[in-house]
C-alpha cells in the first residue's frame, strides 16, 4: 500500500475509534532491558500545555459553553491532567526500575508530557476529550527512550439536556469526564508504551 494510503488508514482509525488511544507515526516504545543496563538512578517529569480547555462554537451550543467558560467556571473547574499523568507514570517506572522520582536537579532520565490538545468535540453528542504527547528521555547521553501520543475521549456525552433557551453543561460531569480520559491515558501508556502490566 502506498505510504499516503497508509497514513490516511491510520488517520481514519483514529477518527472511528473516538474513545481509544491511538498510536501512530513517531511511536517508539520503550526497550526495558536496555533501560535496565544502563542503570539510571532518577527520573524527573516536565509537564507542561500547549493549548486551552477548548470549547465547540455553533449556534446549538456555543453560546451556552462560552458563556461558562468567559465566567471562569470551566478554567477554576477543569485542571490541565498533564501533570497528574506525568507523576503518575514517573511513580510507576521508578517503580518498576527502582528509580528515585527527582523533584529538584537535572535526574538521569526525564519524562515529558504535554496537553496538544482537550477540551469538548461534538460528533453527535458531544464529548470531553484528551490529547497529550510524551517523551522519555536520557539525559546522560541525550537519547529518546519512548515516545507516543495518546488520544482518550470519555464514552458518555456532558451535554446533559435542552433547557429550552439553550443547552445545559454540567461542570460537574465534565471534570469526571476529563479524569477519566486522563486515567485512560495513564493505562495506555503504561501498557502499550512502557509495557508494565498489572500492579
Amino acid at each position: 500500500m502506498p505510504r499516503l494510503g497508509r497514513g490516511l488508514c491510520w488517520v481514519a482509525l483514529c477518527w472511528l475509534a473516538l474513545s481509544a488511544s491511538c498510536a501512530g507515526p513517531g511511536w517508539t516504545p520503550l526497550n526495558g532491558p536496555a533501560l535496565r543496563l544502563s542503570n539510571p538512578r532518577a527520573i524527573g517529569v516536565e509537564a507542561r500545555s500547549s493549548a486551552i480547555f477548548r470549547t465547540p462554537t455553533g449556534p446549538r451550543i456555543g453560546g451556552l459553553i462560552a458563556m461558562a467558560q468567559n465566567s471562569g467556571i470551566m478554567k477554576e473547574a477543569v485542571e490541565d491532567p498533564a501533570e497528574q499523568v506525568g507523576d503518575v507514570l514517573a511513580e510507576l517506572l521508578a517503580k518498576r526500575y527502582r528509580l528515585e522520582v527527582s523533584r529538584q536537579g537535572r535526574p538521569d532520565l526525564t519524562l515529558s508530557i504535554r496537553t496538544s490538545d482537550w477540551g469538548i468535540e461534538c460528533r453527535g453528542g458531544c464529548y470531553v476529550v484528551y490529547r497529550a504527547s510524551l517523551e522519555l528521555r536520557d539525559n546522560r547521553n541525550g537519547h529518546l527512550l519512548a515516545a507516543g501520543d495518546c488520544e482518550n475521549a470519555a464514552t458518555d456525552p456532558i451535554i446533559a439536556e435542552s433547557t429550552g433557551a439553550g443547552y445545559h453543561v454540567d461542570v460537574t460531569r465534565v471534570v469526571g469526564a476529563m479524569e477519566q480520559a486522563a486515567e485512560d491515558c495513564v493505562d495506555f501508556y503504561r501498557t502499550k508504551l512502557f509495557g508494565i502490566y498489572g500492579n
